[in-house]
């Protein structure tokens, strides 16, 4: 038995992210019109984060079927992310799509009411690490990058560490993301192993930490 979503859990997570596929490096549109005035077109799926069913990508057993249902359990994709995701769980487990929702649905919130220029006037969507990384520094702004022998470079703000020692690649898209944010210059290098938000970086950062806030 599937615990599939229903139609008003799939109207709900589509609108919650402007009916934009949540993965930021995509971010297509999903929905517009067919020629016939009374259609529309849609391209965009509501996608399991944890499986609908027993042997399904990223399955969790401990998830009860009113919890496989929720909005909670679901990530607005298009259709071609979609089956990417799902046919390689090993590069997008649970955490990663769960970090897309998060900051699809946080940029989504922020262009609310605002016209294209304003919505854009910091550059591109953020991606969900550089989310993660300006709301874990919006109240002191210090971000600190730690280097290992072993474990190789990440990226820390206060008692968060954005490292998986099974995972070397996840370190990599923080460190990554921190120079994204600096090219976008949300961050600054005050020399050695610190950096910090830069005036425009405290006000993008402390929008994202009260938007999720106010989700919560």
């Amino acid at each position: 038995m599937r615990d599939e979503f229903k139609e008003e859990v799939k109207r709900v997570v589509a609108a919650r992210v402007g009916y934009q596929c949540s993965n930021p490096t995509c971010r297509a549109l999903t929905s517009g019109p067919q020629v016939d005035p009374t259609k529309t077109l849609n391209v965009g799926v509501a996608a399991h984060i944890s499986a609908a069913s027993e042997g399904g990508p990223r399955y969790n057993g401990a998830l009860n079927s009113e919890e496989r249902t929720h909005p909670n359990n679901a990530i607005w994709l298009c259709q071609n992310c979609a089956k990417i995701v799902d046919n390689d769980v090993t590069q997008y487990p649970a955490t990663v799509l769960n970090r897309w929702k998060r900051a699809a649905e946080t940029m989504a919130l922020l262009r609310i009411g605002k016209s294209v220029n304003e919505a854009t006037s910091g550059g591109r969507d953020f991606r969900a690490e550089e989310v993660d990384i300006l709301i874990a520094a919006a109240e002191r702004g210090e971000i600190v990058v730690f280097d290992c022998d072993q474990l190789g470079s990440w990226v820390s703000v206060q008692s968060t560490h954005f490292l998986d020692e099974a995972d070397p690649a996840y370190a990599a898209t923080f460190l990554d993301a921190l120079k994204s944010l600096r090219n976008r210059m949300l961050v600054k290098h005050e020399g050695g192993c610190l950096f910090v938000l830069t005036g425009k970086g405290f006000t993008v950062a402390r929008a994202l930490r009260d938007s999720m806030n106010k989700k919560a």
